[in-house]
């Protein structure tokens, strides 16, 4: 309950005779029924219905405390004293704000002594209202997919060249076919090639002969500065066909014959077109031909060993 005091305090005679420059009045909580006040700002019920909202009290709550509100001009002077007049609290505030606003700043200050000295008041607190939440931060960009480079390339090449077979040297032309790796490592390859005829001098007439071999293996490449060197190495299957020359009688036949390949390449790398030099051979088995004279047959050895030099270049076909 609140109720005004008509008693000032020395010194404030000439502001309480100016109302409504000073307000002071009790405030009795615990009791439904307000003593008259010709104060408006803050009011006394509404001063002392926060304070009970604030506790969680009802409006028939007995409370035998008392508050005091003294005003002048410029600030707000508070007082709560318990039962036997002990002074339980007291501070000055600025009366700065609308009445609505002044009723909450006195009800809070109010709240907080008396819940010091009623514990039970604690409990019945309203929970503080959560903290606002931060705004949702903005989803990070969508980072583009980026395609990796491919580990491998295709790539066609065309060589021209020699070809060393014994004693005799023809013209070679090659065709290849290689899957690289970018930068370094194991690949594969296909590659076939052709001669010119060889020849195996006799007494009387010639053998004349090719091996056009079909290459397949694995390469390895080596990147060095600019460049690259490939080594390659694999089975090899060539088809191998003989002419006679020079006999009363000549005749021809072919045969497929196996042997093995290894060479090494030189790449000047760039990004589609790669120029190369490369130098390697081809073993085959053992082949020897038979020629007839007569009632006789003379028997040549092919050489097993043939050496190849060719220069080329190479496109990047995917």
């Amino acid at each position: 309950m609140f109720a005004v005091d008509k008693s000032a305090r020395p010194g404030t005679k000439l502001a309480a005779l100016s109302a409504p420059l000073l307000l002071w009045w009790p405030l009795v909580f615990g009791q439904s029924l307000l003593a008259p006040s010709t104060q408006d700002c803050p009011k006394p019920a509404a001063v002392d219905a926060r304070v009970r909202q604030i506790l969680g009290l009802s409006a028939n709550a007995v409370l035998a405390e008392q508050a005091t509100v003294e005003r002048d001009d410029s600030s707000l002077h508070v007082t709560l004293r318990s039962p036997d007049g002990h002074v339980l609290g007291d501070r000055s505030l600025r009366a700065d704000g609308s009445c609505s606003e002044l009723v909450g700043v006195v009800a809070v200050v109010l709240a907080a002594w008396l819940s010091d000295v009623h514990p039970e008041f604690v409990g019945a607190l309203p929970a503080a209202p959560p903290p606002p939440s931060p705004p949702p931060s903005p989803p990070p960009p969508a980072t583009p997919l980026s395609s990796s480079p491919p580990s491998h390339h295709g790539a066609l090449g065309l060589a021209l060249g020699a070809d060393l077979a014994g004693k005799n040297l023809a013209p070679l032309g090659a065709l290849a076919f290689d899957w690289l790796p970018t930068r370094g490592g194991l690949g594969a390859f296909a590659s076939a090639s052709a001669t010119g005829l060889h020849r195996e001098a006799l007494s009387t007439g010639s053998v004349q002969y090719w091996r056009w071999p079909l290459r397949l293996g694995a390469v390895l490449r080596l990147p060095l500065a600019g460049s690259a060197l490939d080594v390659k190495a694999g089975p090899a299957l060539g088809w191998l066909r003989l002419n006679g020359s020079g006999f009363a009688t000549s005749s021809s036949s072919s045969a497929l014959i196996g042997g093995g390949f290894i060479s090494t390449r030189i790449v000047m790398t760039a990004q589609s077109f790669e120029p190369y030099a490369e130098l390697g051979g081809v073993l085959f088995g053992s082949t020897r031909a038979f020629v007839q004279r007569g009632s006789d047959q003379v028997t040549v050895d092919l050489p097993s060993l043939e050496l190849f030099f060719a220069i080329g270049a190479s496109v990047r076909v995917w």
